[in-house]
């Protein structure tokens, strides 16, 4: 299968173009396959709300949804484990990230956790780590904002536990 990954607005641009030309209809040897799991776009042209792009990378799932009043990207969350989808939060303004492990000290994330992210957009953001507990998985979620010291300031609570 091929993945499609686009980041920022810049791809953001760019998956709109293409899925606007895409819809102009076939040309002479179309035969190539849409990755419709990985990338989809809905009547970009007519409303930009309706615009749905996803991005799967590891165990996280990202989908921007549309664009809200300022025209900051809306998007959710996913945490994918044992053939499940996991929900951990819709309605974020800005794009969702993976968070190396390597950066994990940067954001106040334990060593232990398994995987993390962030979605970030004008000043404000959203982290999520994901951690194991006996058979569970346990996320956990914190709120950053422009000015604070990432590495000490971001306070966690549980989100859930997934089953």
């Amino acid at each position: 299968m091929k993945k499609i990954v686009f980041s920022g607005i810049a791809g953001l641009f760019i998956l709109l173009l293409t899925g606007i030309l895409s819809c102009s209809g076939p040309s002479a040897g179309d035969g190539q396959e849409q990755a419709a799991d990985t990338v989809a776009v809905a009547d970009a042209a007519a409303d930009s709300s309706l615009i749905t792009v996803q991005e799967t990378t590891g165990n996280w799932k990202f989908v921007i949804t549309g664009t809200g009043e300022f025209d900051e990207p809306i998007s959710s969350v996913y945490y994918l484990s044992d053939g499940k989808e996991h929900l951990l939060k819709e309605g974020l303004m800005g794009t969702p990230a993976e968070i190396i492990r390597d950066d994990y000290p940067s954001y106040n994330i334990p060593s232990s956790a398994l995987n993390a992210c962030m979605a970030w957009w004008a000043g404000a953001g959203d982290v999520f780590y994901i951690v194991g507990s006996g058979s569970d998985l346990v996320a956990y979620h914190g709120e950053v904002g422009e000015g604070m010291d990432f590495s000490t300031d971001i306070k966690f609570v549980k989100l859930k536990v997934l089953k």
